[in-house]
Formats: structure tokens, C-alpha cells, sequence
């Protein structure tokens, strides 16, 4: 129930920062992009964003992979939807033992031009906290995060 609830929370703030659009109002070098990057993927649905296009896949457990493209097909962003089950255990040990209080709830994994983080939302009672971690779990320094990929942060909820 609470993987359905966080689908829904998911898509509803994508609705919100971005417009949905047929496949056919979709450039023709973003839709080749995706088919060359994602070919064992098809998309879901298409959004029109202020940034470009983001082709979104409903994967099983839960998942979502969200592909963005500027108009000329370039790559701004990957990024994976994960429930909290599905993060690596090393990721909630680290945050765990740093963050005590707080437990992981989901977690976008995203490649960008700077390389491989996650974004992980931690909840406690009354307080929600994102973190952005190294695939080992370590907390990534700021200059190292992706700006293009914020659309992907927020839409973690």
C-alpha cells in the first residue's frame, strides 16, 4: 500500500512540473536518443518540461525510470525511483548510524553528466531530511551534484 501511495505521490508531482504530451509532439532526436540509451525500454508516457522532454517507465516493485532530454535529443538526466525496500542495505547502514533517528523511505538513483549518485529521502516522526549519497552511501559533496537533475530530486516524494 505504501509503494502504491509513493507511485501516486510520484506521478502527481510530475503532473505538476510537467506536461504530458503524445509521442508524436515528441522531437524526433529525443525519441531517438531514448530508443538508442533505453533500448530494452518503452516509454509510459511523455512530458513536456521548461528544460526539454522526460520519457517515464513504470518498472515492477515499484520502480520509475525517468530519461530527460533537451529539444535536441542531448541526455540532462537518468534517474530510478525506488521504494525504501529496495535501496541497498550498505546505503541505509551508512545513513542509519549518521542519521539515528530518521529511516530511509525511497530513494532516486541518478546519472548525470557528473556521475552516479541517489537522492534519499529519511523520515522520522515529524521531519523528512534528502540526502544525496555515493552508490557506497557516503554523503556526495555539494559540488559534485548535478543542477540539471533537481526535477529529479523533487519529484522524490
Amino acid at each position: 500500500m505504501r509503494t502504491l501511495l509513493l507511485a501516486v505521490l510520484l506521478l502527481t508531482t510530475t503532473t505538476a512540473l510537467a506536461q504530458r504530451v503524445k509521442a508524436d509532439e515528441v522531437p524526433t532526436a529525443v525519441k531517438a536518443a531514448f530508443a538508442r540509451e533505453h533500448a530494452d525500454h518503452t516509454a509510459s508516457w511523455w512530458s513536456k518540461t521548461e528544460e526539454g522532454y522526460e520519457a517515464t517507465v513504470l518498472r515492477p516493485k515499484g520502480q520509475t525510470l525517468r530519461a530527460a532530454y533537451g529539444a535536441d535529443g542531448a541526455n540532462r538526466f537518468t534517474a530510478t525511483h525506488y521504494p525504501g525496500e529496495l535501496v541497498p542495505t550498505q546505503i541505509k547502514s551508512k545513513l542509519g548510524a549518521q542519521y539515528p533517528t530518521y529511516r530511509v523511505s525511497h530513494a532516486n538513483e541518478i546519472f548525470s553528466r557528473r556521475g552516479r549518485y541517489l537522492f534519499v529521502w529519511l523520515i522520522a516522526p515529524g521531519a523528512q531530511l534528502g540526502v544525496y549519497v555515493t552508490p557506497e552511501g557516503d554523503e556526495l559533496p555539494k559540488d559534485k551534484r548535478e543542477p540539471a537533475a533537481k526535477s529529479a530530486e523533487m519529484n522524490s516524494n
